[in-house]
């Protein structure tokens, strides 16, 4: 765990360094120009993000059962998740437990909340694939600089693989797959054999909904890549607003090739560094200014902060309300459901999932 630290502070040491080498480079004077012409026009451009998030979270919606949680809670919800997702930065996974742990407060059981941020993470990962793919193939047609796109279609394929093998190993039991390796491999696994039962429900809810709602599934895909999709919005509008018009077309390949380069610098806390150095390639592949890529991605920075500090006002809203009367703190046993009035918890859940 302490080598995992100091390699993450390596990598997020990089990236500062790098990141204050491109401010430095294209100038702070001329990174405030831009944003002051922005004016009364910057809150517009984070609207975009709003959209995303109503599509994502109305994809998640799909893969837990509609109607099972108001969507307004389910929206705080993954606020909360995904601010966390941003501080812990490895693979962006660290928000999904706590969305399944925040779920179970609102009386959803812990597998059936983990079943769903699985196969969510997973069909809006898939989403992201065809929409980068589908950017790529359009950015042949326009961008200047051929190596990028070739670099991006390595990046791609590198990057899709993994993507493709967990959806197929969801198929066959991921969890009590991941269990069964472990033994072979004889690795220490004691603690964990003794949720077999619960790694096996876990495995029977996600293939429950691949197997018996393909419409969720097909439904929550569009609903992501939708969502993929209007992310262009941000780069169009920005562009518009800093006199360089561009189409809806230019700007979702731009927006195909920026999502790419953070997923491939998932390596590094918040991908700083890389992150803004991508988006300056891509933005001079395209003959725009190396200035203008920088400004899109401090824009961009902002963003995500703003909607960073959203989610920890929901978590800390979450954690406030658990705190009030009633609430028994301490680690749950097992995927057992929330616990019931007066403190008692209920039945827990059996260990066979669902065919």
């Amino acid at each position: 765990m302490a080598r995992l630290g100091n390699t993450k502070t390596l990598w997020f040491s990089v990236g500062s360094l790098l990141f204050a080498y491109l401010i430095y480079r294209v100038g702070p004077w001329t990174i405030l120009t831009h944003l002051w012409a922005l004016g009364w026009k910057l809150p517009i451009i984070f609207l975009p993000y709003l959209i995303v998030y109503l599509l994502d979270t109305e994809g998640w919606r799909y893969t837990l059962g509609k109607g099972t949680l108001p969507f307004q809670k389910l929206f705080a919800i993954r606020m909360a998740g995904e601010a966390f997702n941003h501080l812990t930065p490895l693979a962006y996974l660290g928000g999904e437990p706590l969305k399944a742990s925040l779920l179970r407060r609102h009386g959803i059981p812990l597998d059936q909340g983990l079943a769903s941020v699985v196969v969510a993470k997973t069909v809006m990962t898939l989403a992201q694939l065809i929409f980068v793919t589908w950017g790529i193939a359009l950015a042949l047609w326009q961008v200047k600089t051929q190596g990028l796109v070739f670099a991006g279609s390595m990046a791609l394929v590198v990057l899709g693989m993994p993507v493709l093998l967990l959806f197929t190993a969801q198929q066959r039991g991921l969890f009590a797959g991941l269990l069964k390796l472990m033994r072979k491999l004889k690795l220490p696994l004691s603690r964990l054999e003794k949720r077999e039962g619960d790694f096996r429900s876990l495995d029977g809810h996600i293939l429950s909904f691949y197997r018996q709602n393909r419409r969720g599934f097909a439904i929550s895909f569009l609903l992501y890549f939708a969502g993929w999709t209007a992310g262009s919005l941000e780069v169009y509008l920005l562009l518009r607003f800093l006199g360089m018009p561009i189409s809806l077309l230019t700007a979702l390949r731009i927006e195909a090739l920026s999502t790419l380069t953070k997923a491939a610098a998932f390596f590094i806390p918040a991908s700083l560094g890389a992150q803004e150095g991508g988006n300056i390639l891509i933005f001079l592949s395209f003959a725009l200014s190396f200035q203008a890529g920088m400004t899109f991605s401090v824009v961009r920075r902002a963003r995500e902060l703003f909607w960073v500090a959203l989610g920890l006002l929901s978590l800390a809203s979450h954690k406030q309300r658990a705190l009030g009367p009633g609430f028994l703190p301490g680690p749950a046993t097992s995927f057992s459901r929330p616990h019931g009035p007066h403190g008692k918890a209920r039945e827990p859940l059996r260990s066979e999932g669902r065919s």
